[in-house]
C-alpha cells in the first residue's frame, strides 16, 4: 500500500513548546471557548458561499453555463429521482448495466479531476504518513514523581464474611465450611497492575460520491486550494477513547455526470433482467407443466415461462440506477478519514499463587498516573519488574504504529490488596484469597465443591 508522506513535519507539541501536552494545559477537546472550525472560519467562510457571489459554474463570461443548456439541468428537467423510464427497456442507453449489485461502481482512469496534493488517490483508504516528531515534544525525563499509596489489609471478620457472601452465590459450593472453618493464618501482600496507553491519530483520504440533487453547495477548487489531509483542524471529542470520523475535504468537489447509467437515471432491472415482465409462478418460468407422464405447455404464461408485469420496474425493463438514486449526476469529493484509536498494553507481575485472570477482573487502587504526549519509563515501583516492563513497553510502542501520529500516553500502576487465608474444616485445609477494593473471594482447594448431579468432596 503507498503511503503519502505529509507536506510539512510539525509533531505534537510543536516545535518549541517542548512541556506542552495534547492538548496544551488549559485547553480541553476543543479548547475552552472554541470550536472546529472556528467561528467566523468555516466552510465556506461567512459571506462565501459555494459558488462565490457572482461565480456560478463556471464563471460568467466564458460563453457557456453550467449545468449545459438544453434541457440538462440537475436533474434534467422532468426527469429527477422519480423521472419515468423508457417504456421500450431496447431504447437503453449501452452500457447501463444491470444494477444486481449495491456496490459502488468505480468510473474509468481519468473521469475525475486532479487535486494538486492529492495525486495518488484512490477509491480506497489509504493510510498517509504522520508529520515527523520534533526531538523537542519528548519533553524532559521528569524528576520528582508522586509517591505510591499503600494498600489497606483487612480483618480475619472481614475475610470470613467474604468467603460466606461468594459461597451464598455460588451454587456449586456448600455453605457449611465457610460458616465452620477456623482461621489458623493470614499474609496480607499486595498485587500490581501496570497499563500503558498510547493515543493515536491516523488519516486516510479516499475519492468518495453521493447524488447530486442541486439544491445543495458546491465547495469546489474555485474557493480556493485544497488543504493537505494533516493541515485540516480536527481533534477527538475525548482522549484515550476509540473514535473513527468522516468529512469533506474543502474546495474538492466537482459534479459529473453518473457513470453507471451515463447519465440517463436508469438501468437494466435485475430482477426482470430488461423484459419487464415476471416469471410465471405456476411453471417456475420452465414454459411447460407436466401431469402425469405428459408434459403440456403451461396455460397461465402459454408456454412462454413469463406472465405479468414485472414488480419492480413495472414492465419498463428499466429500474432506478442505485449509484445516482435518479438524479443522473454524482457529487465527487476527497473524504478525509480520523481514526483515534488507544492501544493498551498491560502486565500483572507474579506476585502471589492468585491467578492473573482474577487480578485483571479485581477494582484496584491507582497508586500511580503520569500523561503526557512522549513518557518515560516507570523509575520509582515497588516491584522491580514494572520499572522493567515500563521501560520495555514504552520502547515497543515507539515503533508499533508508522502510520498513526502519537498524541498522549498514560501509564498507571493500580494496587489490588491480596489478603490469603489458611483454614481448616474438620479434616480438611484449605486456602482462600480475598482481593480487590471490592473483597472478591478466589479458592482452588474449596472443601465442599460438587457440579450438577455429583456428590460433595
Amino acid at each position: 500500500m503507498e503511503l503519502q508522506p505529509a507536506s510539512q513535519p510539525h509533531g505534537y507539541p510543536p516545535a518549541g513548546q517542548g512541556g506542552q501536552g495534547y492538548p496544551p494545559s488549559g485547553q480541553g477537546y476543543p479548547p475552552s471557548g472554541k470550536e472546529y472550525p472556528p467561528s467566523g472560519q468555516g466552510y465556506p467562510p461567512s459571506g462565501q458561499g459555494y459558488p462565490p457571489s457572482g461565480q456560478g459554474y463556471p464563471p460568467g463570461g466564458q460563453g457557456h453555463s453550467y449545468p449545459p443548456s438544453a434541457g440538462q439541468g440537475y436533474p434534467p428537467s422532468n426527469q429527477g429521482p422519480s423521472a419515468s423510464v423508457p417504456s421500450n427497456p431496447t431504447n437503453a442507453p449501452q452500457g447501463a448495466a444491470d444494477d444486481s449489485t449495491m456496490q459502488p461502481f468505480e468510473p474509468p482512469p481519468g473521469f475525475l479531476d486532479n487535486i494538486p496534493g492529492y495525486d495518488s488517490i484512490t477509491f480506497d483508504d489509504i493510510p498517509l504518513l504522520p508529520p515527523k516528531e520534533d526531538d523537542g515534544s519528548r519533553g524532559v525525563e521528569p524528576k520528582n514523581r508522586t509517591p505510591f499509596a499503600v494498600a489497606k489489609a483487612i480483618s480475619q471478620e472481614e475475610a470470613k464474611a467474604a468467603l460466606v457472601e461468594y459461597v451464598n452465590s455460588n451454587c456449586c459450593y456448600g455453605k457449611a465450611a465457610a460458616q465452620e472453618m477456623a482461621i489458623s493464618n493470614m499474609t496480607a501482600t499486595t498485587a500490581f497492575r501496570y497499563t500503558l496507553e498510547t493515543f493515536t491519530e491516523m488519516r486516510a483520504t479516499a475519492w468518495a460520491q453521493v447524488p447530486f440533487t442541486g439544491n445543495e453547495p458546491l465547495d469546489t477548487s474555485m474557493n480556493g486550494q485544497a488543504p493537505q489531509p494533516w493541515d485540516i483542524p480536527i481533534m477527538a471529542k475525548e482522549k484515550f477513547k476509540t473514535e473513527k470520523r468522516q468529512m469533506e475535504v474543502p474546495h474538492t468537489a466537482s459534479v459529473k455526470p453518473c457513470h453507471k447509467c451515463q447519465g440517463s437515471g436508469t438501468v437494466v432491472c435485475a430482477t426482470c433482467h430488461g423484459q419487464g415482465t415476471a416469471q410465471c409462478s405456476n411453471c417456475s418460468g420452465k414454459g411447460n407443466q407436466t401431469v402425469g407422464a405428459e408434459t403440456h405447455p403451461c396455460t397461465f404464461c402459454n408456454g412462454s415461462g413469463r406472465k405479468d408485469k414485472c414488480g419492480t420496474c413495472s414492465g419498463t425493463g428499466r429500474a432506478k440506477c442505485a449509484q445516482c438514486k435518479g438524479y443522473r449526476q454524482l457529487k465527487w469529493f476527497v473524504q478525509l478519514t480520523v481514526t483515534w484509536t488507544n492501544h493498551v498494553l498491560e502486565f500483572i507481575p507474579e506476585r502471589t499463587s492468585l491467578p492473573d485472570a482474577e487480578v485483571k477482573q479485581a477494582t484496584g487502587q491507582v497508586a500511580f498516573e503520569e500523561e503526557n504526549p512522549w513518557l518515560y519509563p516507570v523509575n520509582h515501583a515497588p516491584d522491580p519488574s514494572i520499572i522493567k516492563a515500563s521501560a520495555d513497553l514504552i520502547e515497543k510502542q515507539k515503533k508499533a504504529f508508522p502510520n498513526e501520529r502519537q498524541l498522549l500516553q498514560r501509564q498507571k500502576i493500580y494496587i489490588i490488596p491480596v489478603t490469603q487465608a489458611t483454614c481448616q474444616w474438620k479434616e480438611s485445609p484449605f486456602s482462600f484469597f480475598v482481593f480487590g477494593l471490592e473483597n472478591r473471594v478466589y479458592s482452588s482447594d474449596y472443601p465442599q465443591q460438587w457440579c450438577c448431579g455429583c456428590t460433595i468432596l
